[in-house]
């Protein structure tokens, strides 16, 4: 199955990618405890919102 025109689909692939820039700009400003951290903190929220 196909879900091409899924919206949800789209927008979890938005946020992963928005999270994926926002965690390589702490990497490069911060280090790597920084962006693990929001890492981290964006996969919890993500799920706690799903639960």
């Amino acid at each position: 199955m196909r879900a091409e025109g899924h919206p949800y689909i789209h927008i979890e692939r938005l946020t992963t990618f928005y999270e994926g820039l926002v965690c390589a700009f702490l990497w490069v400003r911060n280090g790597v405890i920084p962006a693990a951290l929001a890492h981290g903190t964006a996969i919890f929220l993500l799920a706690s919102a799903l639960v």
